[in-house]
Order: C-alpha cells, then sequence, then structure tokens
C-alpha cells in the first residue's frame, strides 16, 4: 500500500494559502513565480489583487526575467 502524503488544509505554522502546488509539492508564491517566468514563460498570477502573496509571486516573476537578462548579456 502506497500513503500519499497530504497537508493539512492549514497548521499554526504555516497556513496553507501561503503556497501554491508545484508538481509534487508545495511553493512559495515567490518560487511560483520565478518558476512561471523562468520554466513556462507565462504569467499567471493566482493570488487575490495586491495581496502579500501577490506582490511575492511578482517579485519572483521579475527576478526570473532579470535572470534571463543578465545571462542572455
Amino acid at each position: 500500500m502506497i500513503a500519499i502524503y497530504a497537508p493539512p488544509a492549514t497548521t499554526a505554522s504555516a497556513p496553507a494559502q501561503r503556497y501554491h502546488w508545484r508538481g509534487c509539492g508545495p511553493a512559495t508564491p515567490y518560487q511560483a513565480g520565478f518558476e512561471d517566468s523562468r520554466y513556462n514563460a507565462i504569467y499567471r498570477n493566482p493570488f487575490p489583487l495586491a495581496s502579500d502573496a501577490w506582490h511575492q509571486y511578482d517579485a519572483g516573476h521579475e527576478d526570473a526575467r532579470r535572470n534571463a537578462k543578465e545571462q542572455r548579456a
């Protein structure tokens, strides 16, 4: 029998809304934005407009774009 780990909906130390699922595990909003830009070349911010998570996603996306531009130069 294979047990699949499913984290609780919320925990005291890390609320579920802080993470966005990527592949097999959770990613922070910053990681989600970075990965969307770097690997998928898309901007799909799933977080509520102007929330902390929205700003973190945006920062990750912007950092990935800057990183790609620096690597091309």
